[in-house]
């Protein structure tokens, strides 16, 4: 039972990077 919820963390950690750069972009044409 812990591999499978390992696997979702990692599938969390790849959209965590995905959406941390749309923030960015959306921030500096606030600016």
């Amino acid at each position: 039972m812990e591999l499978p919820q390992l696997e979702e963390p990692t599938q969390n950690i790849q959209l965590l990077p995905n959406t941390s750069l749309m923030p960015s972009e959306m921030t500096l044409d606030a600016n």
